[in-house]
């Protein structure tokens, strides 16, 4: 006779915990949706995927190519400026260093001593202010509006409701 064990009602669901990759990439895509309405044309902003597991092969080929280990998640650019910004969970950044990798600590120093802004932030909202707050030529809506009020893209919010679900299932 077969039997089968029990698995917990998360488990049979087929749902799997969220690691913190998971959590920053919902934060970011987020803040990449409030990009695509909000930013404006006289900004350029992109993201440098520079995580993920690869074979020894492929890195060696990526790192030929200038791959950059500990490079910062996204990239902005403007007339006269400019700000790199590194995502993290809202676990990660309450540890030390903001839950950054050596790497990443390493080019943050790097990145200063050459005179770019760095920042690591653990919400989209706060990129957004960062932008601001370092010249960044957003579009005016978001300038005049507190961000209590203005309408969230809903491919924001729902990488918003991802992120509170996942802190309510405790794995923030």
């Amino acid at each position: 006779m077969l039997t089968s064990k029990k698995r917990s009602p998360q488990r049979a669901q087929g749902a799997k915990r969220q690691t913190r990759a998971d959590i920053e990439g919902a934060i970011q895509r987020a803040f990449f949706q409030m990009v695509s309405v909000h930013a404006g044309p006289d900004v350029l902003i992109w993201s440098c995927p520079n995580e993920g597991n690869r074979g020894k092969v492929q890195t060696a080929k990526l790192k030929a190519m200038g791959l950059l280990p500990g490079a910062a998640d996204v990239i902005a650019i403007w007339e006269g400026g400019g700000l790199l910004i590194e995502f993290k969970s809202p676990e990660a950044y309450r540890t030390a260093h903001h839950g950054q990798s050596g790497a990443q600590q390493e080019f943050q120093g790097r990145a200063q001593r050459v005179g770019w802004p760095y920042v690591v932030v653990a919400r989209w909202e706060d990129a957004w202010h960062q932008l601001e707050a370092h010249g960044a030529p957003l579009a005016r809506v978001l300038r005049e509006t507190p961000m209590t009020r203005f309408v969230v893209p809903s491919g924001a919010e729902a990488a918003a409701k991802e992120c509170a679900a996942a802190a309510r299932r405790g794995h923030l």
